[in-house]
């Protein structure tokens, strides 16, 4: 400390570390060891005699931190004399340090020491931190003098402690905004703060001296051979080396960190505890970590005798809820019964031809038995699984949809039945050699789009459930009526769906449900916009009971393949008995088609008898709105940057202790502040 105080010209980094750290300490504590006294003045080139050749004496970097830190000097003065002047500091000798602030220092300094930023970021870092500490002294409430009579006490100067804040704050709003955020590598949830050793490798390394050139570590790189994170940032920065390269050059875990990194990435997106093996090559690209998602479990179900517990991936409060309501008038109604009635994934190519002649001679050739069986052997001979149904041929001028409808297993099936559909073009373009291939996808098919083809003709699962409600089940779990649900019903899913030009969308909220699910088990999400197309009934029986069906003819799932093969969404299928593939193939998606509609007609008899009971408002208010202040008040917006620092260290300024007399304060008043 004293060797930084008394030879300026030698200071290196870590002798600002060491004198910036405890001349902090000291004036927390009250120690005049350096504050106010000839070493510190003479380090910041205070005195007149030798300010000049102090300055110039010493080399960029000391001169850079002496501009700045000699405008707070006063500060720090005033702030010694506050804490000097209080019970606590007189009862402790100026040269023992408790040990709360021994660990405060060590804290402070193994920061400094640590911390990864350049000769400028560093400066900036510190001087933020000291700005930070000092801006409380200064944000303290003005005291208005008063006329006394007594020892006298200079008085602080009004118009030079406005100045000072003034420059403070100008201080503190730029270091704010030109903070540059510090990405964390695996935070998850804000619980694996440790986590990021990679990241600051990486940047360690990136801006390591000596670091060799940049043509080297190319090099190194497109011959194969290893090279350091931090260089993978140059090449990443410079454009040489592409995000999508990392994994081929590191690990997973690795790779992720780096590119994390490059974002930018805040602690907000979690990556620790997560097995990328799954993930990449498979499900997802430029990996910087996952989402997690709430999962609920409604259950347990009734489907045909068995009884299931079915998980729910969603955000919105109250659904889990509402759905558990309808599982449990299932349960009492002796279960529900849910059938597959047709099963077939579908793609469909279009062609062109010169004519519409050439095009009526396609469809022709394909309704003869011996030319469709030839297109079929040529289309399951790209798979063990994959059996072609039936291929509808439709001409529009010169061109032609070829609809491929096939069974696919315990998979959703939509690679499954492109690659036989590739195979099965390639085979007809040698018979027709005037025939132009358009799009292997030509709209018909119809994907991740609600539309009346699928609709009417289905696509993947096509399923139907069904339960009858007693009117004494109705009226204990409902609250209502059988007829009140059913008149509901008629008014609401056909009536209004109708006016509305719904398609597929004579329900309540299926795509709740089938959303939910499909989260949860690893389905395609974007196929909920087919998947959840639903006609929903609700009738009065001869024996005034309530019969629900719910009917969903393109239902597109899978038990293997995609989402489901990451570990949370196969345990989710495991909870169901219908994860991986099944011993007689298709057997486990069409058991989840059947629970997915079992559990959408829960969740549709459970809304609507919340709509007539006009009990949604009240379930959504209680259940799907949070009780933490998320967005504070604008006028809490509003406070000033400066007074929230005050109140966030309030702490950390000695406080006089209550026991102890108070000191009467004498204020010095001239007469012109008299008049």
């Amino acid at each position: 400390m004293l060797r930084v105080c008394k030879e300026p010209a030698s200071t290196n980094k870590n002798d600002l570390v060491a004198f910036f750290s405890l001349s902090i300490l000291f004036v927390l504590t009250g120690n005049a060891l350096l504050w106010g006294s000839p070493p510190f003045e003479r380090f910041l080139g205070i005195e007149e005699s030798r300010a000049a050749d102090a300055v110039q004496a010493t080399p960029p970097f000391t001169r850079r931190v002496t501009r700045w830190a000699r405008p707070f000097l006063p500060a720090a003065s005033a702030l010694y004399a506050l804490v000097e002047s209080s019970p606590a500091a007189a009862a402790v000798s100026p040269h023992i340090i408790t040990m709360t602030k021994v660990r405060a220092s060590i804290e402070l300094r193994k920061y400094l020491e640590n911390a990864d930023l350049t000769e400028d970021d560093w400066i900036g870092a510190l001087e933020y931190w000291l700005v930070d500490v000092w801006v409380r002294y200064y944000l303290r409430e003005p005291r208005t003098p008063k006329f006394s009579v007594g020892d006298e006490e200079e008085a602080t100067d009004s118009s030079s402690t406005s100045s000072v804040i003034t420059e403070i704050t100008e201080v503190v709003e730029e270091k704010e905004e030109s903070k540059e955020i510090r990405p964390e590598v695996g935070i998850q949830c804000n619980l694996d703060a440790e986590f990021a050793e990679a990241q600051q490798l990486a940047k360690k390394q990136e801006l390591a001296p000596g670091a060799r050139t940049l043509d080297d570590v190319e090099g190194d790189w497109r011959t194969g051979r290893r090279i350091t994170a931090g260089e993978s940032m140059r090449l990443l920065k410079q454009g040489i080396m592409k995000l999508r390269d990392l994994e081929g050059a590191f690990g997973n875990d690795e790779a992720i960190s780096i590119r994390r990194t490059f974002y930018n990435l805040g602690s907000g997106i979690p990556f620790k505890d997560y097995d990328y093996k799954y993930v990449v090559e498979s499900c997802c690209e430029n990996v910087v970590g996952y989402i997690p998602v709430p999962v609920g479990v409604v259950g347990p179900l009734l489907v045909n005798h068995v009884p299931v517990f079915v998980p729910m991936a969603t955000t919105e409060g109250a659904l889990v809820a509402s759905t558990m309501r309808g599982c449990k008038a299932i349960e009492m109604a002796g279960g529900v019964k849910s059938y597959v009635y047709d099963n077939g994934m579908t793609r469909a190519p279009v062609v062109s031809f010169p004519c519409a002649g050439e095009a009526v001679c396609l469809k022709r050739w394909m309704d003869i038995p011996e030319n469709y069986g030839v297109v079929k052997r040529e289309f399951e001979s790209t798979s063990r699984f994959a059996q072609l149904k039936r291929v509808e041929v439709i001409v529009d001028g010169c061109l032609v949809f070829l609809r491929f409808v096939a069974f696919t297993g315990d998979a959703m099936g939509m690679n499954m039945v492109s690659k036989g559909c590739s195979a099965s073009m390639r085979f007809l373009a040698e018979e027709f050699p005037r025939m132009k291939m358009l799009s292997l996808s030509g709209n018909y098919c119809v994907d991740k789009k609600p539309a009346a083809i699928n609709w009417i003709n289905g696509r993947g699962q096509s399923v139907v459930a069904e339960c009858v409600f007693s009117d004494a089940i109705v009226k204990k779990i409902f609250k209502t009526s059988p007829k009140e649900i059913a008149d509901a019903s008629t008014v609401k899913l056909q009536i209004g769906s109708s006016r509305a030009g719904c398609l597929g969308g004579s329900n309540a909220h299926s795509a709740n449900i089938v959303s939910a699910i499909f989260i949860a088990t690893g389905q395609d999400a974007a196929q909920v916009v087919s998947s959840s197309m639903c006609s929903t009934q609700m009738n009065v029986t001869e024996e005034g009971q309530l019969y629900v069906s719910v009917t969903m003819p393109c239902l597109e799932i899978g038990t293997v393949g995609g989402g489901t093969i990451l570990p949370p969404q196969k345990t989710c299928l495991k909870l169901m008995d219908c994860a991986g593939p099944a011993t007689v193939p298709g057997e486990h998606t069409k058991k989840l088609a059947e629970i997915i509609a079992g559990t959408v007609l829960a969740g549709e008899i459970s809304l609507m008898a919340a709509l007539v009971n006009d009990d949604l408002v009240s379930s959504h208010m209680k259940l799907n709105r949070s009780k933490l202040d998320l967005y504070p008040a604008e006028e809490e917006k509003t406070r000033t940057k400066q007074r929230m620092l005050l109140e966030k260290l309030a702490n950390d300024i000695p406080q006089r202790d209550p026991s102890e007399p108070k000191q009467k304060r004498i204020e010095r008043v001239e007469c012109s502040n008299i008049l």
